[in-house]
């Protein structure tokens, strides 16, 4: 029974704490896209810094203490920045500021460990940047992250010979299983990120067509009503032409008896 209850009670616990957090981030002035993008950000936010202990963790044991510290430290300040955004709510600096470390974590574990050979791959998280500046900011205002990450990349090919002379030599098992981790991993968020906005995107499509229905069936109603009123429209101008003859009539057929009347009296 105890058993049964506590992951309930974690369940219950986790949905309660995220809940406080995101009541914390968001104001009464965010319309809904403004919301939904505070909580997804800082969900991606949080999911990825909640890893790094493991992170870290296996550099640390592999020997690549230098390299450890790369996603300690980017965990650290990825709290520091969370803590800053409960404070001031301000999505655009939040943004900006975990763009950045997204950015610079990943370079910073791939010159500790040596270049392209030594780092397994690891260069493919700083991609999440520009994938992230698009997701959230647009074609247009995320082209200078991908041409700062285009550059960074190409400034690296010409330091290698001088990294690798100072690569880390980690155990053949490890440097396959980070190789293999850091692709399944980035390449999992991409899936995920594009696979949640193309179902925001199916979503309004069908939310169009459903409108697009509605305002045909509406333009329908309302051609049957204006159908119907001319039809009102052509009976009231036979009625008001009958009753116009019916006067003229009705006045011919009075107006002789009154002219014998009146010649009567005369």
């Amino acid at each position: 029974m105890t058993s049964a209850v506590a992951p309930a009670i974690e369940h219950s616990s986790l949905r309660r704490a995220w809940t406080q957090i995101v009541a914390r981030v968001v104001s009464e002035e965010d319309d809904e896209e403004t919301r939904r993008k505070k909580q997804l950000l800082l969900l991606v936010t949080l999911a990825k810094a909640s890893v790094c202990p493991m992170w870290y963790g296996l550099y640390f044991v592999a020997g690549a203490s230098a390299a450890g510290l790369g996603p300690l430290f980017y965990q650290v300040l990825t709290f520091g920045s969370v803590a800053v955004f409960m404070k001031n709510r301000n999505l655009d600096t939040f943004r900006f500021r975990q763009e950045l470390l997204i950015l610079l974590a990943p370079i910073y574990i791939h010159v500790a460990l040596g270049g392209f050979a030594a780092s397994s791959g690891v260069l493919l998280w700083a991609f999440l940047a520009p994938l992230i500046a698009v997701l959230f900011h647009g074609a247009k205002a995320s082209l200078p992250w991908f041409l700062a990450l285009v550059g960074t990349v190409v400034g690296l090919s010409f330091l290698e010979p001088l990294l690798a002379s100072r690569a880390i030599a980690l155990p053949a098992g490890a440097s396959t299983f980070f190789f293999v981790i850091n692709i399944a991993a980035v390449t999992g968020l991409v899936y995920l990120a594009i696979r949640y906005f193309s179902s925001l995107l199916a979503a309004e499509k069908a939310g169009q067509i459903r409108l697009i229905t509605q305002l045909g069936e509406a333009a329908s109603e309302l051609s049957r009503v204006v159908a119907q009123l001319r039809e009102r429209n052509e009976a009231l101008v036979e009625v008001s032409e009958h009753k116009s003859r019916f006067l003229a009539t009705m006045s011919h057929e009075l107006r002789t008896p009154l002219n014998a009347i009146i010649g009567y009296s005369d």
